[in-house]
C-alpha cells in the first residue's frame, strides 16, 4: 500500500489478476487451458498474462506459464484474502450486527461455525455452547449482558462437571447479577469454581474460551439490546489463540480485587 492510501502496482496486479495467478500457480498451463480454468475469455487471458508477466508473478515457457517465486507468494496472499472474504460472507448475518467498535479478527471467523438466532426462540442459538460447556474443565468469557441462564449452566456444571470459570463483567451486568443471584454466586466463589472481575470497558459481545482435555474451542456471543442474536463458534488453534490473547487483554483491564469486595458483606 502507498503512503496516499492507493495500491502498490504490483497489490493491483495481485488483486485485478488473482484468479489467473492462482489457476498458474496450481498447475502450468496455456492460454487455452487458462480461458477454461477461470471461465474468461481469451483477450481477458491474454492482458491478465501480460500484467503478470510484466509485475514479475509469471513466466512463459514456450506456450505455458509458470509461476515465479514472487507469483507463489503473491498467489498465496490472494487465497488467504479471498480466504478472508468467504468466511466474512458467511458470517454476515452474525458479524454485521457488532458495532464498529468491536474487536473481532478474519482469524477467529475463518472456518468458524455461524448460528443465527431465530426470533421465536433465540436462545436456541445457545445450544452449540452449552453442549461444549458441559464438556469442559474451565470456562474463561466476558460478559456484557445479565443473563440468569449463564448462571444457571455454570452452576448446574460446576456441580455435576467439576467447571471452573472465570467471568469479566461490566459493573452494571456485575449489579443484575448480585440482585438475581448473589447466594449462588457466593456459593461458587466460595467453592473456588467462579471468579468474577469487574472490567471499566464497555464489552461489545460475549467472547469465551471453553478448555477440556479433548480440544479447547473459542466462541463469542453476539447481542443486540441485550437479546441474543447469533454464536460464532471455532475450534481452530489460530482462532482459540487470538482469543485467548483478546481475553488477556480485558483481564489486564479488569479488577482484580477479592471477590467478596465485589458480593458485599
Amino acid at each position: 500500500m502507498s503512503d496516499n492510501g492507493s495500491r502498490d502496482p504490483l497489490e493491483e496486479t495481485v488483486f485485478r489478476r488473482g484468479e489467473l495467478l492462482i489457476a498458474i500457480d496450481d498447475q502450468s498451463r496455456a492460454k487455452p487451458a487458462l480461458t477454461e480454468a477461470i471461465d474468461a475469455s481469451r483477450s481477458t487471458v491474454d492482458r491478465g498474462a501480460a500484467e503478470l508477466v510484466e509485475a514479475g508473478c509469471i513466466e512463459r515457457h514456450g506456450s505455458e506459464y509458470s509461476p515465479t517465486r514472487l507469483g507463489t507468494l503473491c498467489a498465496d496472499h490472494y487465497r488467504r484474502y479471498r480466504s478472508n472474504l468467504d468466511a466474512l460472507e458467511e458470517a454476515t448475518e452474525v458479524v454485521s450486527l457488532l458495532p464498529p467498535s468491536a474487536s473481532l479478527s478474519t482469524t477467529f471467523v475463518d472456518g468458524a461455525d455461524i448460528h443465527s438466532a431465530n426470533p421465536a426462540a433465540p436462545e436456541a442459538a445457545l445450544q452449540p455452547s452449552i453442549d461444549l460447556l458441559s464438556d469442559a474443565n474451565r470456562l474463561l468469557g466476558l460478559a456484557p449482558v445479565e443473563i440468569s441462564l449463564y448462571v444457571d449452566l455454570i452452576y448446574e456444571n460446576a456441580i455435576a462437571n467439576g467447571l471452573s470459570a472465570e467471568v469479566i463483567v461490566e459493573r452494571n451486568t456485575l449489579e443484575h447479577l448480585l440482585e438475581k443471584d448473589e447466594e449462588r454466586l457466593r456459593e461458587l466463589v466460595s467453592a473456588g469454581r467462579l471468579e468474577l472481575l469487574m472490567t471499566p470497558e464497555t464489552l461489545r459481545c460475549a467472547l469465551w474460551i471453553m478448555e477440556s482435555s479433548g480440544e479447547d474451542v473459542a466462541g463469542a456471543t453476539v447481542y443486540v439490546n441485550g437479546g441474543i442474536r447469533g454464536l460464532i463458534v471455532n475450534s481452530s488453534t489460530e482462532a482459540v489463540e487470538w482469543a485467548r490473547a483478546e481475553y488477556r487483554r480485558h483481564r489486564e483491564l479488569a479488577e482484580r480485587k477479592p471477590i467478596d469486595e465485589f458480593l458485599g458483606d
